[in-house]
């Protein structure tokens, strides 16, 4: 796997330099999908309260 790896990055990777780069890696990710969810959060909530106010506005139940 390591190999392989270096040969597709075009030099000689340690482990240390692979597992220092997936570390990385999933450190982006997880502020990727925290913020992702901060966002999906926050339009459902954005939604929710436009449905509340129209229906409150409407009269409808």
């Amino acid at each position: 796997m390591i190999k392989m790896l270096s040969k597709l990055t075009g030099d000689l990777a340690t482990k240390a330099d692979l597992d220092n780069a997936m570390r990385d890696f999933l450190r982006e990710m997880k502020l990727w999908i925290g913020g992702a969810l901060i966002v999906t959060v926050a339009a459902v909530g954005a939604i929710v309260a436009l449905v509340v106010n129209v229906s409150t506005l409407t009269g409808s139940p």
